[in-house]
């Protein structure tokens, strides 16, 4: 994927690092209750650009994870994946969405990403705005910028 656009964030185009649902999802060996997140089958979640998911992993304010029944892998801020525990929540990521860096940084150690599944931890503050958007509407894409912020657009 290309480097995000210098341009102003209401111009660029979202990056679609679109979650399948914005619902946690428990790892496989952590599969217990729903969390209320489930309602919210009309809503993507995305980062506004590649940039900016860039960014916030940098920063440490998100966690990239590869992961499979018998592993870990987490993205460190220096993009190096290693073994880890499993985070307590994660949303899912669609493999296309990963930005070629970080593709690039799992394929450094390991041959193939195809077996793995992968996923984001996000910060309280994130999970809370997610949250507080999830009780007050059921459509739409909510948008991670590089602040940490979400916003709401409507059905594209």
């Amino acid at each position: 994927m290309g480097a995000a656009s210098a341009a102003n964030a209401s111009t660029r185009k979202p990056h679609d690092s679109r979650l399948r649902r914005p619902r946690l999802k428990p790892l496989p060996h952590q599969r217990a209750e729903r969390s209320s997140a489930a309602k919210a089958e009309g809503l993507s979640l995305r980062f506004a650009s590649e940039g900016d998911f860039l960014r916030l992993i940098s920063r440490g304010d998100v966690t990239v994870f590869a992961y499979r029944d018998d592993a870990v892998w987490g993205l460190s801020r220096d993009y190096v994946f290693r073994n880890t525990r499993a985070p307590k929540q994660i949303y899912e990521l669609e493999p296309n969405t990963i930005p070629q860096l970080v593709s690039d940084a799992f394929l450094r150690n390991h041959a193939s990403p195809s077996n793995f599944t992968w996923g984001v931890s996000l910060p309280r503050r994130i999970e809370s705005q997610i949250q507080s958007y999830i009780q007050r509407v059921e459509n739409g894409v909510l948008l991670i910028d590089r602040f940490g912020e979400v916003r709401h657009v409507g059905t594209s």
